[in-house]
């Protein structure tokens, strides 16, 4: 399986045809600012992926991680494999739009993205809170 992670300011969905949505990602970056910390901040994740299997009882998990790999925030669930089967397209991709809100962070530094497949780490993103008292 291929992924990619991508982090954004927001996700917005955009009608294209009957039935059919595009996601525009808004303000996508490797670094947030905040103006001071300990500090809430709400920000978009896009986990892309490519030859994923859905056999069995998948359940993903994406993790917000310290750069100690302590879990500061965490979406996670059960994939209904039968429904998501029937909605991969046919270059056999499947992306996961999330949005993080109100994630506390106590420090600026370098933190991480976790995509975990049934437990099992598939693919982790870094990206920095940068301290911008300008903002």
């Amino acid at each position: 399986m291929e992924t990619q992670i991508v982090l954004s300011d927001h996700i917005e969905s955009m009608p294209v045809s009957p039935g059919v949505s595009a996601n525009k990602l808004i303000n996508p970056t490797l670094a947030f600012a905040v103006p001071a910390t300990p500090n809430n901040l709400s920000f978009s994740v896009t986990v892309l992926t490519k030859g994923m299997s859905f056999e069995g009882n998948p359940f993903v998990s994406f993790k917000v991680l310290d750069s100690e790999n302590n879990i500061i925030n965490q979406i996670e669930a059960p994939l209904p494999a039968e429904q998501v089967k029937a909605n991969i397209n046919p270059l056999g991709t499947f992306n996961f739009n999330l949005d993080f809100r109100n994630v506390l962070f106590r420090h600026a530094g370098d933190y991480f993205i976790s995509f975990e497949l049934n437990g099992n780490e598939v693919n982790r993103q870094k990206f920095e809170i940068i301290v911008n008292s300008e903002i």
